[in-house]
C-alpha cells in the first residue's frame, strides 16, 4: 500500500483527502507544519507528499526546498496561491505537480495515483520492493541500501568493475 504525507494546516481538508485516497488503497499521514513534515519524512517511507504553500512557520516553498535537498520523492503542491509566479516558483523549486484550491477531489486523487505510480514504477524493479535497486554493469561498485530493519552492503561482481575501468 502506498503511503502519502499531507502537509497542510487545514485539518479537515487533510482528513478528507486521507479518506479519499484510502479508497484508492493509499494510506495518508498528515501534519500541520513544514518542520513537522520534515521530521515525519525521516521517520517513515512515503511515496508522495502533498504540500500546502501557506503554512505557519516554515512555508511550503522552504519545506519543498529542504525536501529536495535529500529526496526525489514526488511532491504535489496544493494551495490557494493560484498566480502564475507562485506556480512557476513551486515547479522550478522541485514540485512535480501544482493544484490550486478549490479543486475537485477526484482530480487530486487521480494526480496522486499518477505520481505514486510513476515514482514506484521507476524506483523498483518489476517484482521488487520499494527501495530495491537494479544494478547494471558500470553502475555502482558498492552501495549501501537502507531498509527499515538493517543496512546491507551489495557487492558488484568483478566483471562489472572491469567493464567500468574500460570506459
Amino acid at each position: 500500500m502506498n503511503r502519502i504525507l499531507i502537509i497542510d494546516d487545514d485539518r479537515e481538508l487533510c482528513a478528507l483527502i486521507g479518506r479519499s485516497v484510502l479508497a484508492e488503497n493509499m494510506e495518508a499521514d498528515f501534519c500541520c507544519g513544514g518542520k513537522e513534515g520534515l521530521a515525519k519524512l525521516k521517520e517513515r517511507d512515503y511515496q508522495l507528499v502533498i504540500l500546502d504553500v501557506m503554512l505557519p512557520g516554515m512555508d511550503g516553498f522552504e519545506t519543498l526546498e529542504r525536501i529536495r535537498k535529500e529526496s526525489s520523492l514526488p511532491i504535489l503542491m496544493l494551495t490557494a496561491k493560484n498566480d502564475g509566479v507562485s506556480k512557476v516558483r513551486g515547479l522550478r523549486a522541485g514540485a512535480d505537480d501544482y493544484l490550486t484550491k478549490p479543486f475537485a477531489m477526484d482530480e487530486l486523487v487521480a494526480r496522486a495515483i499518477s505520481l505514486t505510480r510513476r515514482y514506484t514504477r521507476f524506483n523498483r524493479p518489476e517484482g521488487g520492493s520499494p527501495g530495491s535497486l537494479l544494478l547494471t554493469a558500470c553502475a555502482l561498485i558498492w552501495i549501501t541500501v537502507r531498509s527499515l530493519r538493517q543496512t546491507e552492503l551489495l557487492h558488484c561482481p568483478q566483471k562489472n568493475l572491469t567493464c567500468c575501468s574500460s570506459l
